[in-house]
């Protein structure tokens, strides 16, 4: 009867343990503070927000503490858009997001496939994704395994984690750049990630969003994501983490790239009249 109790025990501990890896609920609180240098007129903040995505992630609740003008969804993805008018003074406001996120890498996509019927546009050539380019086709076929798809992946996680170096550039240099410098963060290993796959006819994206246990000044992180025949759809950060077990630690914003609402922006994006004015972002997670 001893043994029988111990074993239920142990059972339930595992099987507590195994769903906090694989389901992990996050409070995600943003604030944005406005900084202003004099006066300014139409001032416009427009950012994603996260939206429910199976098997990645579910948004329980949204909370502003400034309501938005508007919240709309384009292309599947979700904005809030804030008219912030007249501003001659520094103000702030925050978003705050109850988020239930989900384990996808190699491991997990075993029992859980994310299909998608729209793949030809993660197969293009876009800007700062030049699979196009001679040298990312040549050492694409380099990589490329002969009858084993998942090889090629992972070779090509294996080449890029080596190939750049991590170093901060203030702006966006893409594949085609890195891979001549050898250097770049990690919209840079995602960017020459993608490429190679996609020169291997891959679809493969860009992804943009927070990771609630990277402390940095954001948290905001970009990584990819590999569509397989086997698996649909799988996570893979190629800036130096596991191939096929990850953490779960990831919030999902984004999965284009070149996005024409946002422009050359991440996240968010403003505009105004008159005296500069300047944003910056603070991040704080809390897990529940």
């Amino acid at each position: 009867m001893k043994y029988i109790i111990l074993t239920i025990l142990f059972f339930i501990i595992f099987t507590i343990v195994s769903y906090s890896q694989t389901v992990r609920n996050v409070q995600c609180c943003i604030t944005y503070k406005v900084l202003s240098t004099g006066t300014s007129s139409d001032v416009e903040f427009k950012c994603l927000l996260p939206n429910d995505i199976e098997n990645i992630q579910k948004i329980k609740q949204i909370h502003f503490s400034v309501e938005p003008d508007t919240v709309f969804i384009e292309d599947n993805h979700r904005y809030a858009n804030f008219k912030l008018g007249k501003i001659n003074k520094d103000t702030e406001f925050t978003i705050i997001t109850n988020v239930e996120i989900y384990k996808n890498d190699f491991k997990r996509a075993r029992t859980v496939n994310r299909q998608d019927d729209d793949l030809e546009r993660y197969l293009i050539n876009e800007r700062y994704i030049e699979k196009d380019n001679p040298e990312i086709q040549k050492k694409a076929l380099e990589l490329k395994s002969k009858n084993d798809e998942i090889k090629t992946i992972k070779n090509i996680y294996t080449f890029v984690n080596k190939h750049i170096t991590y170093k901060y550039f203030p702006e966006t240099k893409g594949a085609e750049a890195s891979f001549e410098s050898k250097e770049g963060v990690c919209g840079e290993f995602s960017d020459l990630f993608v490429a190679l796959c996609r020169a291997n006819d891959i679809p493969a994206r860009v992804i943009c969003g927070y990771v609630v246990t990277q402390r940095t000044i954001t948290s905001l992180h970009a990584w990819a994501e590999v569509y397989t025949q086997q698996y649909g759809w799988v996570r893979i950060d190629p800036t130096g983490r596991p191939f096929s077990d990850l953490e779960n630690e990831y919030i999902q914003y984004s999965n284009i790239r070149n996005n024409p609402i946002l422009g050359s922006y991440s996240v968010y994006r403003y505009r105004y009249i008159g005296d500069p004015v300047y944003i910056i972002q603070k991040i704080e997670f809390k897990y529940k």
